[in-house]
């Protein structure tokens, strides 16, 4: 058997064709969010961002989640990361994926 593995895919890729049906069926898919406050903080400059380079950020990240949040939601499990640093989201991750 393989072992288990870790996939971080973007966040537009759940929303594109049947790439969340691929992944529901390949494993546990769990989605990774934040508030929009914490997500245009983590952005920093938007400059380097071709998706945001130009535009209004805050508006732009929740148009993207508005659009996304339908394929998001079928996602086995969500973690909310705001305030979180890495390890507290993987405890998370790690207690989400061990439930039954």
């Amino acid at each position: 058997a393989a072992a288990p593995q870790v996939i971080a895919v973007g966040g537009g890729a759940p929303a594109h064709g049947d790439n969340m049906d691929f992944m529901l069926h390949a494993g546990k898919v769990v989605f990774l969010t934040a508030s929009v406050d914490e997500l245009v903080a983590r952005i920093g400059s938007a400059e380097t961002r071709p998706m945001l380079a130009g535009k209004d950020v805050r508006a732009e990240i929740e148009r993207l989640l508005a659009t996304r949040s339908p394929h998001y939601a079928r996602a086995h499990h969500t973690v909310d990361t705001t305030g979180l640093v890495p390890s507290q989201v993987a405890r998370q991750i790690q207690e989400a994926v061990e439930k039954p």
